[in-house]
């Protein structure tokens, strides 16, 4: 005897008939008489990144001093430390934080983690994720910090302004992972 259901029923490529199920059978969207296994087939192991933008620096790398660091950030204004160049982005987080500057065209400089791992390993102890935006030296944040900015409309404020910068850095400080 076959079933009628008033609303077709979907299934998931990944069930699979049980022993002895009854094979579908479409008909103008419906299906008729249909089961199905109660054990999903196994998902597919992941494969790991192989792309060195996600892989941490080699463990004899010697983090870049203080003085390295801040001669860096008072060379420029507007600084993006990211993943890759702005041109070819190597993560989402640092593609989106050149789409938010160049979206309120800001002019900026870079510096790609990736090439200088000595820096990516003294600014991990500012801030442990890249990108990281530093307007004449105080840090603003990453991709979600700058999004934030952007919606609120007070991103070119904290890239023009002492004061709503220092609002900005507070604000980062507070909500630093710990």
């Amino acid at each position: 005897m076959r079933a009628r259901f008033a609303a077709p029923l979907r299934f998931a490529a990944r069930w699979r008939p049980a022993v002895g199920a009854v094979a579908l059978a479409t008909a103008h969207g419906r299906v008729w008489g249909a089961t199905w296994c109660e054990e999903p087939y196994p998902a597919p192991p992941k494969k790991p990144c192989k792309s060195s933008a996600h892989a941490p620096p080699d463990p004899s790398t010697i983090p870049a001093s203080e003085e390295e660091v801040e001669e860096l950030l008072s060379s420029s204004r507007i600084l993006l430390f990211m993943k890759g160049s702005p041109d070819s982005p190597r993560c989402r987080f640092s593609r989106a934080a050149v789409q938010i500057l160049r979206e309120h065209r800001v002019d900026f400089d870079h510096v790609d983690v990736l090439e200088k791992p000595s820096l990516r390993l003294a600014l991990q102890a500012r801030w442990p994720t890249f990108p990281q935006l530093y307007a004449e030296g105080v840090l603003l944040g990453g991709s979600d910090q700058l999004r934030e900015l952007a919606q609120q409309g007070d991103l070119l404020d904290a890239l023009r302004s002492s004061t709503a910068r220092e609002r900005a850095a507070l604000a980062l400080t507070l909500q630093r992972p710990s």
